[in-house]
């Protein structure tokens, strides 16, 4: 009994001190490093899957040390770098990311029967890493981001763990039951005619018409036992049309500007310039990173957005701080405080990237990833819905969307 009261007391201690890590679904090994090692620990001894992996992340640790020592001797032009535009994953709403235990381990024993026996050697050996490269460059960069991909999905799997129960609870917001319905330009005719449906899709459609239900804000058992009675009824159309809305309006959180600020100015006058007041840096090395990215970033077509750089701002004024091991953010939609990983080098694609997409935070749009624990397949799901949005995915831009929906909440 005192044994079971010392693990629930830890449990508590863990979440009374943590809360859950922010991470976006293409966050650095380096990021993921940060806050692995800002965790609080459980007091409790560490289970036979803690171990194991304990044993996974230590390999992606030497792998980018070993990467971290050759680029010691390299000029900068012939760094080897790890992240890039081309080398970030993507995890599409079609085909999300699924992940637990069992699959992560797969994944680690595959690569370690296929990856050369030269690295292989070395990853997985215990000797100093050396200074030479025991393949072509091409070979070693192609297996080394397999190890890294796989140390950052066994990261995050360890972050995400003790919040399994916490992200359970997020799965009422999964979209993917609404696209479906959406996109089947045929589903009125299907739900009409439910008695001719095979039991495979009858299968699917009943757990997307759950899912739009639960979108609408209703609880699991109450939608089940909804649906249940609308298939006897034959009224699965009304059924449909009726959540069919809150559906639409949880997808939309996804995208809409709900967090307004009161500073941005585009006017009448000048309808191809969004201008916005932004505390002068202390550098001129910040303030070229700031409008090669920002600014770069930030428009469409003829449009713009101009940073108005202020000396003497006021508190409200936007400002970026770096902070040395911070996990990137904006203090909430709309917010003005823009923090940075002093750590990471103003240099990297994704540090360039987190700029440009935190900065669309300060402009009030919220992420357009999700993520959460589905328990009837025991493993963490997560997407992006759309691969080629600045808000959703590493690979993303700004796109036509940003402008309109820009344009609906802050143009007078």
């Amino acid at each position: 009994m005192k044994k079971i009261l010392v693990i629930i007391t830890s449990i508590l201690s863990y979440f009374v001190q943590a809360e859950l890590p922010h991470l976006d679904l293409e966050a650095s090994s380096r990021e993921y490093q940060v806050i692995l090692d800002q965790l609080p620990q459980l007091t409790t001894a560490s289970s036979a899957e803690d171990k194991e992996i304990e044993k996974w992340l230590s390999w992606g640790k030497r792998s980018l040390q070993w990467v971290d020592l050759i680029n010691s001797g390299r000029p900068e032009h012939q760094k080897i770098s790890l992240t890039s535009k081309e080398t970030q994953g993507a995890s599409p709403v079609t085909d999300p990311r699924i992940y637990n235990f069992k699959i992560i381990k797969n994944e680690w024993q595959q690569i370690q029967q296929s990856i050369p026996v030269s690295l292989r050697d070395v990853i997985w050996g215990a000797a100093a890493l050396p200074m030479n490269i025991p393949t072509n460059e091409q070979e070693f960069i192609k297996w080394l981001l397999q190890v890294d991909k796989t140390y950052q999905i066994s990261a995050r799997y360890k972050i995400r763990k003790p919040w399994q129960l916490f992200m359970s609870g997020s799965a009422v917001r999964d979209v993917r039951g609404f696209l479906n319905i959406k996109n089947d330009l045929a589903i009125d005719k299907k739900l009409a005619q439910w008695g001719t449906l095979n039991q495979t899709v009858k299968n699917q459609l009943t757990k997307d018409l759950n899912q739009i239900c639960m979108n609408s804000g209703q609880i699991s058992y109450d939608c089940k036992d909804e649906l249940n009675q609308a298939i006897k009824k034959n009224s699965l159309v009304s059924f449909k049309n009726r959540y069919m809305v809150g559906a639409q309006k949880n997808y939309d959180r996804f995208f809409n500007i709900t967090s307004k600020r009161n500073d941005v100015i585009w006017l009448p006058n000048q309808p191809n310039l969004l201008t916005l007041p932004f505390k002068h840096p202390e550098s001129n090395v910040i303030l070229s990173f700031l409008k090669d990215n920002i600014e770069d970033e930030w428009r469409f077509g003829n449009w713009s957005l101009n940073l108005d750089f202020i000396h003497n701002a006021s508190g409200t004024t936007t400002y970026i701080r770096f902070i040395p091991g911070a996990t990137p953010n904006v203090n909430g939609l709309a917010g003005s405080i823009i923090t940075m990983d002093a750590n990471a080098p103003l240099s990297e694609y994704n540090v360039k990237w987190t700029l440009r997409h935190e900065f669309g935070h300060v402009l009030g749009f919220p992420d357009c990833y999700f993520e959460f624990y589905d328990n009837s397949i025991s493993a963490f799901v997560s997407y992006q819905l759309d691969v080629d949005d600045l808000m959703c995915s590493r690979r993303g831009k700004l796109l036509k969307r940003h402008y309109d929906e820009l344009k609906r909440v802050y143009f007078n």
